[in-house]
């Protein structure tokens, strides 16, 4: 899904290039994306995999505590990211339909 949203993204900005307003949109849009995809490679999908080996019966430890407060702080500032990316994308495409 995010390969097939990149290349839309980058199809968008090829075909609207003359289009100032929409340009801008698109690109902020595709830099928080971008930003959210490498976060998430390097920290929320690791950790989520770190989470899926733990056994189901395993008594919870302060450990495990730790590594859900860490992971639900720093979610409170993806989740806004990803919120952004898709307004400015929305935005983009009613700037381009008005035009």
């Amino acid at each position: 899904m995010h390969i097939a949203m990149t290349i839309f993204v980058l199809g968008a900005l090829v075909l609207t290039w003359n289009d100032a307003a929409v340009r801008r949109l698109l690109l902020v849009g595709l830099g928080s994306y971008i930003i959210v995809r490498v976060w998430s490679g390097l920290h929320f999908i690791p950790e989520m995999l770190a989470f899926q080996k733990i056994p189901l019966n395993a008594p919870a430890s302060a450990e495990l505590s730790a590594g859900v407060a860490k992971w639900t702080f720093w979610t409170w500032f993806r989740e806004p990211l990803d919120v952004a990316s898709f307004l400015c994308f929305l935005l983009a495409l009613h700037q381009w339909t008005r035009s």
